[in-house]
Order: C-alpha cells, then sequence, then structure tokens
C-alpha cells in the first residue's frame, strides 16, 4: 500500500472550519470561535473589510487569556493565533486585545505590556511605542532628533511642556502604550 503524496493529499478545505481549542479558554466552544485554515499573498496590515469572519473571535481569545495574566497561557495563545491566515492579523489581534484591554481593565493591561516580551517577535510593542510617538510629534510639526528623541533604552526624550499635550491626543490602549513602554507619564 502506497502513501499519498503531497501532491494528491487533499488540502485542508478553507470553506470548513477547524476547531482550535485553546488551553484554559471557556470561549473556544462556541461555533465563532472555528479557524479557517486559509492563506493571504498579501502580508500588509489587515483592514476590517478583508479580516477572516472569525477574526473578532480571535481577538476575544486574546483579551481573554490576557486576564487570566498567565504567561505560559500567552505562549498557548500565540501558537493558537497562528490559524490566523498571516502574522499581520495575529500582530493585529494582540494589539487590538491589548487596546479593548486598556479601556476595560487598565491594570489588566499594564500586565500585559510590563510582560511585553512575552509578544515577542509577533507583537514588538517598543517598535509600535515608538511609531505612535514619532507619528503623533511630528503630526504636532516637532522634528524628531531635533525637538524629540528616544533613547537607546526606549524612553522618549522630549521637553517637559511637550509630553502632557502630547498624551492628550492618543487614545487611552496608545496612552497607556505609551506610558508603560516608552515611559512617558
Amino acid at each position: 500500500m502506497s502513501q499519498p503524496s503531497a501532491s494528491t493529499a487533499s488540502p485542508l478545505d478553507p470553506a470548513q472550519p477547524q476547531q482550535v481549542l485553546l488551553p484554559g479558554c471557556t470561549c473556544c466552544t462556541q461555533t465563532d470561535c472555528f479557524a479557517y485554515p486559509t492563506s493571504r499573498p498579501d502580508e500588509g496590515v489587515p483592514d476590517v473589510a478583508r479580516r477572516p469572519p472569525n477574526y473578532d473571535a480571535f481577538q476575544r481569545v486574546a483579551v481573554e487569556v490576557f486576564k487570566n495574566r498567565n504567561l505560559s497561557a500567552i505562549g498557548s495563545l500565540k501558537k493558537f493565533l497562528t490559524a490566523l491566515p498571516s502574522p499581520s492579523y495575529i500582530k493585529e489581534a494582540l494589539l487590538q486585545s491589548i487596546y479593548q484591554l486598556a479601556e476595560q481593565e487598565p491594570e489588566t493591561a499594564r500586565w500585559v505590556l510590563r510582560h511585553r516580551q512575552h509578544l515577542e517577535p509577533e507583537l514588538n510593542l517598543m517598535d509600535v511605542a515608538q511609531q505612535i510617538a514619532t507619528e503623533r510629534l511630528q503630526s504636532q510639526g516637532l522634528l524628531l532628533l531635533q525637538d524629540f528623541n528616544v533613547a537607546a533604552d526606549g524612553k522618549l526624550e522630549a521637553s517637559e511642556s511637550t509630553k502632557p499635550a502630547f498624551l492628550e491626543t492618543v487614545s487611552i490602549g496608545e496612552r497607556l502604550l505609551l506610558e508603560e513602554v516608552l515611559f512617558i507619564r
């Protein structure tokens, strides 16, 4: 009896959901927590219109895992999120989950941000925070390396008068991210 070759093996049907259970999660027993094994040739930033049909379920699972404040569960979560079509969806799901927690449970969001190294390499929060800070400050007419800078340790260097005005222009989630990651208070 011969083994089927890779070319004759039947691929997973993207129209058929594949249940992927995350250990310790009670949300995954619902039908909307099924993962569709699809792939996308483009790796750009996901937008709402192109998100997989079950994207919100992945984000809800991430929020629930973060609420447990369990570092090993975060590792399992990252494996679970590989069912999403591309790394950009994984990054976005993790980041949006943190923003959601910032609104609902700020102390839990702070805990996640203080353990941000466990989200890497899928989500580098230092890069995200630096990008947000640079974009927002430049939109206010400030110049990188002249009016502000990001030090080697990641701390934002800007005048004390710039920081409060700058923090007023960002969302609650971004503010928490900037406070915890770039040490802006």
